[in-house]
C-alpha cells in the first residue's frame, strides 16, 4: 500500500465517520435507514495488529428492523472488486456497554460470517465479518436517529461485551500469561501432629492465567484465579491405615484489569461438541495402594448426572509420574457410582465428563479416594501427588456456543506422615 493510500485511510478511520446518507422510515415495530459506509479489510488479522496489510474499502448498506429481528444488504467496494452483503440478525439490548449488538445468522456455506454488530447510542454502528480466508472485514456506518428507534421496540438484555466477537477469530489473537503460581502445602505435618484426633488439612496451588484477546483498538481481558485443592489427613499409620481424600479445582477468583466481577470463562465440558473436560491424576506413595473412588461431584452438571473416564496404574513411581498423560483412560463409570480397581494401584486418572463451573466458589471434584497404607517396612514423610489440566473456555452470548482459549495444569502436593502415631 502506498504512503498517500495508507494516509487517506488514517485520516478515514480516525475521524469515526461523521457523513452519510441516511433516510429513517418510522413505524411502530419498525424501521429503516440506508448509509454510505468505511471500513478496512485485514487480511492477517493479528494481536496488536498494525493494519501495515489492511485495505480501505467503501460500502453502501440498506438496514431492515422489524420488532427484534432485522436484515442487512448491501454492496463493498474495496480496490478494484466488489461484492455483496446479505445478512439477518437479532438485536440485543447489551448490559455490559450502553449500547446494542447485532448477532448474526449465519451458516457454514456463507462465505462471509458475521461476527457482531455494535450500535452506539451517538449513532455509530461498527460490524464485523469475516471472509473464509480468515481476514477481517470491519465497517463502520452512522445513523442519527437508529437508537431512538430501537429504544421504541422490545428488545431483550443480555450481557453482551462489545469486543465478544473477537473471541470468535481464533488463537491468533488470544494472547495468555501465568502471573501467579501460588502452592500452599499442609504445614508441618512430619513436625508437628495436630492435637485433635482426626483433623484434616488441606494443601492447594493457586494458579491465576490472563485471556487477553484483541486486534488494532479493540481490546478485552480477563483473568481467572483456580484453586487446586487436595484435602484430608497428614497422617497414616499402622493402627489406621485407611484414609480417605479429597481433590478438586475450584474457581477462585476472576475478573477483569480493574476489578474482580463474574466474566464469560467457565472451566470443564459443558457438553456441546468437541469441549474438553477437566482431568485429574493421583499417584500415591510405593507404600500405599488407592482402592476405592465415589462421589464425584460438580457445582453444574451439562446432563442430569455426568459421568467419569477412569483408569488405574500399577506400581508406577509417584515423583516422576504424569499420570493424566502415563495412563490411558479405558473406563467410564456413573457420576455416583462406587469403583474399585481390580488389583492394587498407587495412580489414577480421572476425566470429569459433562461437568463445568462457571463462578467463583463453584467446583468440579472426587470427594472420596481411600488411601491404605499396605507396606509398612517404609515410613516416613512422603506426598501424595495430584495434577490437574483444566480446559478454560470463553462462553458466547445468545447460545452461540463455547470457544476455547487454553488449558490451566497445576500440581498438588499433599505431603503426608507414614508409620508414626500422635
Amino acid at each position: 500500500m502506498n504512503v498517500v493510500k495508507w494516509k487517506g485511510l488514517g485520516a478515514i478511520m480516525i475521524g469515526l465517520l461523521v457523513v452519510s446518507s441516511s433516510l429513517s422510515i418510522t413505524r411502530a415495530k419498525s424501521f429503516s435507514f440506508d448509509s454510505k459506509a468505511v471500513g478496512i479489510y485485514d487480511p492477517h488479522p493479528v494481536f496488536g495488529d498494525d493494519l501495515r496489510d489492511a485495505v480501505p474499502l467503501l460500502a453502501e448498506l440498506y438496514v431492515d428492523v422489524h420488532k427484534g429481528a432485522g436484515y442487512l444488504k448491501g454492496t463493498v467496494f474495496m480496490a478494484n472488486k466488489t461484492f455483496p452483503i446479505k445478512k439477518r440478525f437479532s438485536l440485543i439490548q447489551s448490559k455490559a456497554f450502553d449500547g446494542y449488538t447485532m448477532i448474526f445468522n449465519n451458516n457454514p456455506n456463507d462465505k462471509l460470517m458475521g461476527l457482531q454488530g455494535n450500535i452506539y447510542k451517538n449513532g455509530t454502528v461498527f460490524l464485523f465479518f469475516e471472509d473464509k480466508r480468515g481476514g477481517l472485514l470491519f465497517i463502520q456506518m452512522y445513523d442519527l436517529d437508529i437508537v431512538s428507534n430501537i429504544s421504541k421496540l422490545d428488545i431483550p438484555r443480555k450481557n453482551i461485551d462489545e469486543n465478544e466477537w473477537l473471541w470468535k477469530l481464533g488463537s491468533t489473537l488470544v494472547k495468555t500469561k501465568i502471573i501467579k503460581n501460588l502452592k500452599i502445602s499442609a504445614p508441618h505435618a512430619y513436625r508437628v501432629f495436630p492435637p485433635t484426633p482426626n483433623p484434616d488439612w488441606t494443601s492447594s496451588t493457586f494458579v491465576t492465567k490472563w485471556f487477553e484477546v484483541g486486534w488494532w483498538r479493540f481490546k478485552t481481558k480477563y483473568f481467572i484465579t483456580l484453586e487446586l485443592r487436595v484435602h484430608g489427613p497428614p497422617y497414616i499409620t499402622h493402627t489406621s491405615p485407611q484414609r480417605i481424600y479429597q481433590v478438586e479445582v475450584k474457581i477462585h477468583d476472576e475478573g477483569t484489569k480493574s476489578k474482580s466481577e463474574e466474566t464469560p470463562l467457565l472451566i470443564g465440558d459443558i457438553a456441546q461438541f468437541g469441549p474438553e473436560a477437566v482431568e485429574m491424576g493421583m499417584v500415591v506413595p510405593e507404600c500405599d495402594r488407592i482402592i476405592e473412588i465415589y462421589g464425584h461431584t460438580a457445582s453444574r452438571y451439562a446432563i442430569t448426572l455426568g459421568d467419569v473416564g477412569l483408569s488405574f496404574g500399577f506400581a508406577l513411581g509417584p515423583t516422576s509420574l504424569d499420570p493424566i498423560t502415563a495412563i490411558s483412560l479405558v473406563l467410564s463409570g456413573g457420576l455416583h457410582e462406587e469403583i474399585e480397581p481390580t488389583h492394587p494401584v498407587n495412580a489414577v486418572h480421572i476425566k470429569y465428563n459433562d461437568m463445568y463451573a462457571l463462578h467463583p466458589g463453584e467446583y468440579i471434584g472426587t470427594k472420596d479416594i481411600v488411601v491404605e497404607y499396605q507396606y509398612q517396612q517404609y515410613s516416613g514423610v512422603k506426598p501424595l501427588k495430584v495434577k490437574f489440566k483444566v480446559p478454560v473456555y470463553y462462553q458466547l452470548s445468545a447460545s452461540q456456543g463455547l470457544r476455547k482459549v487454553g488449558v490451566i495444569e497445576g500440581e498438588v502436593y499433599h505431603y503426608v506422615n507414614h508409620g508414626n502415631t500422635p
